[in-house]
């Protein structure tokens, strides 16, 4: 009989090579387990919240289309609320920007222009006739272009016989930043002096024609109606004032129409029709945009969105905070 006392050991040696390597191994695994679990919670988590967001703004959406923001809107131009979404508060801010305020720009010599357009927001209903004012005022050192025009945005047409102004006159009768009520018929401006308060614009000093006489009357304010290639009107002010120095003017206007979603623009060229200088894009309409802000625990998504009569378009949609 073969004797197996020389191998007793080799058993326990292979039990404790096995311990040692398992020993080796469980820890890894158990730490890869741990960081995959984390993982996976981490990635439940940010789902979940971006479910949450998208959930919210659906919510915003339907109270946009219900007409809630615009009935409740205040008056900084936003609607906020709250809702509960799983274990997650969100706070809600619909704003309807306001693009009708513009920069003064430098035109010349220190001649300066800024044009605005009253509302500079546009609501839901695109489809609709929609009613704006513009807004031109002119700081005057030493005026020596008698002539500026402009493009409407697509869809906008001007209103005949709606051209009123004051000035040109004194900057210490009329600032130049002179509050302008388009409110009532005729407009009206605030005065600084002589006589101070209200006063109503002046009407029908400017000839509206849609081909320019040849030659022109003397000393005779026209505006200019033509059509352009791509469907937009374009309006061509020609007021010459001559000597004009150190004076405030301010020309205001009707302009209807159906404006399509997004930001509308006008771009203001200067000079006499030989000398052309472009100021950059003011005046700008947004129809049918707002900004939802949605915020939860210390977190900010912002989507922009825009509505039209063929539904929702989302803009833009990401975390900024």
């Amino acid at each position: 009989m073969t004797s197996q006392r020389g191998n007793s050991g080799h058993a326990l040696i292979l039990v404790l090579v096995f311990l040692a390597l398992g020993a080796m191994m469980i820890a890894p695994a158990m730490s890869y387990v741990t960081t995959a679990l984390r993982s996976q919670r981490v990635q439940e988590q940010r789902l979940s919240h971006w479910a949450n967001a998208d959930t919210a703004l659906l919510d915003a959406v339907w109270e946009i289309l219900n007409q809630a923001v615009l009935a409740q809107v205040n008056e900084t131009g936003t609607f906020c609320y709250d809702l509960q979404l799983d274990l997650e508060r969100w706070d809600i801010t619909v704003e309807m920007p306001s693009f009708g305020g513009s920069e003064w720009q430098l035109i010349r010599g220190n001649n300066q222009c800024k044009i605005d357009v009253v509302p500079g927001w546009m609501g839901v209903g695109l489809e609709e006739d929609q009613t704006l004012h513009y807004i031109v005022r002119l700081d005057m050192v030493q005026w020596d272009l008698p002539q500026f025009s402009f493009a409407l945005p697509l869809g906008l047409t001007y209103s005949n016989l709606t051209a009123v102004h004051c000035g040109p006159e004194s900057k210490s009768a009329i600032s130049r930043d002179a509050e302008v009520d388009v409110s009532v018929d005729p407009p009206r401006y605030w005065r600084l002096k002589r006589p101070e308060g209200w006063a109503d614009m002046t009407s029908g000093a400017i000839v509206e024609v849609d081909e320019m006489p040849d030659p022109p009357v003397p000393d005779t304010w026209y505006l200019l109606k033509e059509w352009q290639g791509d469907g937009k009107q374009k309006l061509t002010w020609k007021l010459d004032f001559g000597a004009t120095g150190n004076g405030t003017f301010i020309l205001v206007f009707e302009v209807s129409g159906i404006l399509g979603f997004g930001m509308h623009s006008i771009v203001p060229v200067f000079g006499d029709g030989t000398e052309v200088i472009p100021l950059e894009a003011t005046a700008t309409v947004g129809a049918a945009m707002y900004n939802v802000i949605m915020e939860t625990a210390g977190q900010t998504v912002l989507a922009v969105i825009g509505v039209t009569e063929e539904g929702i378009k989302l803009i833009s949609y990401e975390q900024i905070a």
